[in-house]
């Protein structure tokens, strides 16, 4: 526990009775209390367990600070190139004037270009440093296009669907002062075709949301295998998480699993910017009342970025950096250890192991404009082999194994591509599976075979970016006749991406839910451009 007061100032001469511990907000007895002062160097001073605090000056137990694993993270598929250049300059800061001999650090991006495992070399932290790069991704129809949706623009779209309203009608009047609209007119085809593009950019967002969502979660399972203090620094522009709250629920479970402190640091600084100002390309001009509303949605959607953030930071007991050019001054503030904290103690009441998350508050009496920093809860673990805690796991893999590459072949499965056009000379990726089931564990159920299969097919740009994907699950309950039949000629199943022309890589992974064994298969396809 770290208290504040109102002007800011650690509050260092507190004991026992002058705090309150709330578990889901009952009262508990402190059964631990000791104060923590940190020298800034190695040392760390503990008064006794009783909470005296001696008065002559000399401690009464010195021990070793926590040794510090500290996790860089650059979110570089949400950093455009200016902001990925102001973070990585913050950090090389960091690196050269804040670390203590005992710090090891990490440095990873969520491109997962850049991965440099914990280390006190500073020297190899400042040469991973330098290969930081903006690797940043639109999730819209990219510069120049017409019109120019941004994510929070499209999300609000699909959330009238059917409904004229301004998200819409800015939309259909970006058209109108657009030369080469892609979509054309006012009627009924262009609000389609609006609504068409809506739903492509949330999927593209969603996308590249679990894709940081992902690599935050490895970096807290390599942090769980640390024994010392647990910090993750995370810089990025923000990312879209308001149609991920699972996954978003995930991490932050997973980091308070763990211990792992979450730090966020806003890379835009002080610039209230959109997707749109801070990527290639200059945004589309617009006048009067549709100018004020373009301006409008760019701010909704740069603070509807910047959730998961400071939502991580917040759950977790760490800080949002935020509204502040000073990145330097962040990275230090939210990595340093405070001079002064108290560490409490006390025994919960025969906790259920029901997996359930319990809320911590923490009170100092008689002081409203003290504030507390602390960890927001905890977890009573579930039982090692309960089903909930294997399926989250399975999921866990599945998500990664999209993302990776190369082949894994628990079931048999054979793939078959087609490529086709539509009526607009795009593209249609027709894909075939044939799976053989017969090494798949069935369940009984009411005298029938039971089992479900999750398909993930997924196209990846020469390189290696993620563009889209499809997600089909067929539950089998299938009688004896049945899946004799089925065993004998094999399941089939089939799903299609739309895509321009150009050449992919296709990922197909497929998984049984009864064991979370999977198959995945890697494939280079090619769609080319329909002659008219």
């Amino acid at each position: 526990v770290v208290v504040r007061d109102a002007r800011g100032q650690l509050v260092s001469n507190l004991s026992r009775d002058d705090f309150k511990v709330l578990d889901n907000g009952k009262e508990q007895k402190i059964s631990h209390f000791s104060l923590e002062k940190h020298s800034g160097t190695e040392d760390v001073v503990r008064t006794p367990s009783d909470g005296k605090i001696p008065s002559g000056g000399s401690p009464a137990t010195v021990r070793p600070g926590k040794r510090r694993y500290i996790a860089l993270v650059f979110d570089d598929i949400s950093m455009p190139a200016p902001d990925a250049v102001n973070s990585r300059r913050a950090a090389e800061q960091f690196v050269r004037e804040s670390l203590s001999v005992q710090d090891l650090v990490g440095v990873f991006t969520t491109s997962a270009l850049v991965i440099q495992n914990f280390t006190g070399d500073r020297d190899a932290l400042i040469g991973a440093l330098a290969k930081v790069q903006s690797h940043f991704r639109r999730p819209d129809y990219g510069p120049g296009t017409c019109p120019q949706i941004g994510v929070y623009q499209a999300y609000m779209i699909l959330r009238s669907e059917g409904v004229h309203s301004p998200y819409l009608d800015l939309a259909l009047d970006q058209i109108k002062v657009c030369p080469n609209a892609h979509c054309q007119g006012s009627g009924s085809n262009a609000v389609g075709c609006i609504e068409a593009q809506a739903r492509e950019t949330v999927a593209l967002a969603e996308q590249y949301g679990l894709d940081s969502f992902g690599v935050i979660d490895d970096v807290i399972r390599a942090l769980s295998k640390t024994s010392g203090q647990k910090i993750m620094l995370l810089a990025s522009t923000g990312f879209w998480s308001q149609t991920l709250p699972q996954q978003r629920e995930r991490v932050i479970d997973a980091a308070l699993h763990a211990g792992v402190v979450i730090n966020a640091l806003d890379a835009k600084g002080l610039h209230m910017q959109g997707y749109f100002a801070s990527s290639e390309g200059p945004p589309i001009t617009m006048r009067g009342s549709d100018a004020m509303l373009q301006q409008e949605f760019n701010i909704r959607q740069s603070d509807m970025l910047d959730d998961p953030l400071a939502m991580l930071a917040d759950a977790t007991g760490g800080r949002f950096f935020h509204n502040n050019n000073d990145l330097g001054r962040g990275l230090r503030e939210m990595a340093a250890v405070p001079e002064v904290s108290y560490v409490l103690g006390f025994s919960p009441d025969n906790p259920k192991p029901d997996g359930k998350f319990h809320e911590l508050k923490v009170i100092v009496i008689g002081h409203k404009d003290y504030t507390v920093t602390t960890r927001k809860g905890y977890f009573v673990p579930l039982p090692e082999k309960h089903p909930e805690r294997t399926a989250a796991g399975r999921r866990v893999e599945l998500d990664h194994e999209v993302l990776a590459g190369g082949a894994r072949n628990a079931i048999p499965v054979e793939l078959d591509t087609e490529a086709t056009s539509d009526n607009s000379g795009g593209g249609i990726l027709k894909v075939s599976l044939k799976i053989n089931i017969q090494r798949l564990p069935f369940a009984r159920r009411n005298d029938r075979s039971v089992q479900r299969l999750i398909l993930v097919t997924a196209l990846f740009d020469t390189k290696n970016h993620f563009l889209k994907g499809v997600q089909g699950i067929m539950d089998l309950d299938l009688t004896d006749a049945t899946l004799a039949q089925l065993s004998t000629r094999g399941l089939d199943a089939k799903l299609s991406l739309q895509a321009p022309p150009g050449t992919y890589r296709l990922r197909q992974v497929v998984q049984e839910e009864a064991s979370g064994r999977l198959t995945a298969l890697d494939r280079q396809v090619e769609i080319q451009q329909t002659a008219h």
